[in-house]
């Protein structure tokens, strides 16, 4: 049998077992606002058993084997590839509406170069005023395009900027492996440099949309589309060249490589200015081009580009129709619930007409009233 000393010794181990893990508790209570905190949790474990007599063991209390963070893998995997995503069409969204914001610039002023002069070609002031508003039109076209260009020189520095943070947060990264590494070489888990590498990677999978693989040794390797970005002490780092364009081509500075992101806000920067607004800048080009061709031609010779809507063309068709059987002679044959001309044309039915048609009859008078009349 243990002694008194014995069990009051497992209770003591029993109340500093707990009294760390309400320690613990309120440490996660106190970090449940912080950015990139991980909840801790406390794993317990029996003390060696003492053997009393032949075959009898008692155990001696409980003691404190870890704190682990509760984390889950594959959540982290996957929370990375959304934040890629989430940087990506970040990025693009806020192309899109600085875009919106340029055309809704554009107002109405082009509609009259098509309809004013055909009701009053010989007004001079009308004409003064077509020339007043292409004038004026021309400029929006050009202070359109000139917005558009000026946008895409500022996703052009967004995107030094970007790689700018990149590199600092992948030499941070670098740091902390090397950290983590030799503090887990003691017998505990670096809590808090695990959740400051976490809260980076996070950062790097809305940047650039890395990936990661740990090892289990406390090293961890960061890839951007499957080329390596730090591995354990090695980091790489991105750079910036300027094209023949004057645009920023992102690189590797190592080898000269060109670096092509799956995700993350440097992929919707680069897809901004190199496709999206270059497609409305050329839209814009075109557009001008074909006001001022239709602005110069009669508008029986406007190009196709600029078709009238289907019930434009079906009236203009069945005026012209109506004024060719008119210039013949010919009846006209549309349907009467169509054509108001066809119901005003229509003979009436034959008995309506031969009542018409009939000559008033002078009544014949009867000789009592004509005596009468005498």
């Amino acid at each position: 049998m243990g002694t008194i000393f014995s069990s009051l010794n497992v209770g003591r181990l029993g109340l500093l077992a707990q009294q760390y893990a309400m320690h613990v508790l309120g440490n996660n209570i106190a970090n449940v606002n912080t950015e990139g905190y991980t909840r801790r949790r406390v794993i317990m474990a029996p003390t060696s058993s003492v053997e009393f007599g032949s075959g009898l063991f008692f155990g001696t209390g409980v003691k404190v084997e870890d704190v682990q963070r509760v984390r889950d893998t594959f959540l982290d995997v996957y929370l990375r590839n959304e934040l890629g995503t989430l940087g990506t069409l970040d990025k693009s969204n806020a192309a899109y509406k600085q875009i919106e914001t340029i055309f809704n610039e554009l107002s109405d002023q082009g509609r009259s170069l098509s309809t004013v002069l055909s009701t009053e070609p010989e007004n001079s002031a009308m004409r003064q005023t077509v020339v007043s508003n292409g004038a004026s039109l021309a400029s929006t076209f050009q202070h359109m395009r000139d917005r558009l260009y000026g946008l895409r020189m500022d996703m052009n520095t967004a995107v030094s900027t970007t790689v700018e943070e990149v590199n600092t947060l992948a030499a941070q990264l670098q740091e902390l492996n090397a950290q983590i590494v030799a503090s887990e070489n003691e017998p505990h888990t670096a809590n808090d440099l695990r959740d400051q590498r976490d809260l980076i990677v996070d950062q790097l999978s809305k940047l650039a949309g890395v990936t990661t693989r740990d090892f289990g040794d406390g090293e961890m390797v960061v890839f951007i589309n499957g080329q390596m970005l730090v591995s354990g002490n090695t980091v790489r780092t991105l750079e910036t060249a300027v094209n023949a364009d004057g645009l920023y081509e992102v690189q590797w500075s190592d080898t000269g490589g060109a670096v092509d992101p799956s995700g993350g806000q440097l992929k919707g920067l680069l897809d901004a200015r190199d496709t999206t607004i270059p497609s409305y800048i050329t839209r814009v080009d075109a557009l001008a081009t074909t006001v001022s061709i239709c602005t110069r031609r009669p508008r029986a010779a406007w190009p196709s580009a600029i078709p009238m809507r289907c019930s434009t063309r079906r009236r203009a068709s069945r005026s012209r129709t109506r004024s060719r059987r008119a210039a013949s002679g010919s009846p006209c044959t549309m349907p009467t619930a169509r054509c108001s001309k066809s119901r005003r044309s229509q003979s009436p039915p034959a008995s309506r007409r031969s009542t018409r048609s009939r000559p008033r009859s002078t009544p014949i008078s009867s000789p009592t009233a004509t005596s009468r009349r005498a």
